[in-house]
């Protein structure tokens, strides 16, 4: 090790820094006032080093805090990561997401860890259909004898455990929903994206099948554009993210008639 790099890693500054870097990369967002007591220095300090970390391109700021920074994502985190990353975020969007819910509806609801979070809070007094390309969402919704469920055939991608492919396109165009409620890689002003052309070919199946289209999206997804595209803004209904997103992300989603939903 040189005796520059030495003095990098004894600077308390850069020392500081590393650590709310390793918070931001395991929780996926920071909170100014949570760092600043984590790591007993003032929210000034913090915001500081917040200042100079997005100048790095290390995070992203937003009101209260900063997130990690990644415009542009081109493979999807494996499933695991994502089971256990902003759990507390994925439920205030099941929560919003099953208020739209009329008790006899008929949902598609697509493949993903907060698609799940959904099933899991699906309200008593939802007895409609749910129509999923997702064996994780079939395995809550199956629990309940009082919902139709109707698993979506095809080839099986392994450990995501969802269908897709010619089968599970033609499947969905036997159904006519009342609303949808769509997983994204990604969005932007451009538009919805996601990883894989299969999967998006599924989710703008689904728009097109429904006469309401939400997108489930946390604040990690606010801002990335995945490779493929889905569709533009213009071709869903709104977007429900969580409280962790800010204005400031939001902003460049604004779009007449476009419902932005947020606890």
């Amino acid at each position: 090790m040189t005796s520059a790099t030495a003095n990098q890693f004894r600077d308390p500054v850069e020392v500081r820094r590393r650590k709310i870097l390793g918070i931001a990369s395991r929780e996926g967002f920071v909170r100014q006032a949570e760092i600043a007591a984590e790591l007993d220095v003032s929210t000034e300090t913090v915001r500081r080093d917040l200042a100079a970390l997005q100048e790095a391109g290390e995070l992203t700021r937003i009101h209260g805090g900063a997130v990690v920074s990644s415009a542009t994502v081109r493979v999807e985190p494996a499933r695991e990561e994502r089971s256990s990353a902003a759990a507390a975020q994925k439920a205030e969007i099941a929560v919003i997401a099953a208020g739209l819910l009329d008790p006899d509806d008929t949902l598609f609801l697509d493949v993903g860890t907060t698609a799940e979070a959904v099933a899991k809070a699906l309200p008593a007094s939802f007895h409609g259909v749910v129509v999923t390309p997702s064996l994780p969402v079939g395995q809550i919704v199956g629990l309940r004898d009082d919902i139709e469920l109707h698993l979506l055939g095809g080839r099986v991608r392994p450990r995501e455990l969802t269908t897709f492919g010619a089968d599970t396109l033609a499947q969905i165009g036997s159904f006519n929903a009342s609303i949808a409620l769509i997983g994204a890689g990604g969005i932007g002003a451009a538009g919805v994206s996601d990883y894989s052309g299969e999967d998006a070919a599924i989710k703008r199946a689904m728009i097109a099948q429904s006469a309401r289209s939400f997108v489930l999206a946390g604040y990690e997804k606010i801002g990335r554009t995945a490779p493929r595209s889905v569709c533009g803004l213009g071709d869903i209904d709104g977007i429900i993210t969580d409280s962790v997103t800010d204005d400031a992300q939001l902003q460049p989603l604004t779009r007449p008639g476009l419902i932005l939903l947020r606890p």
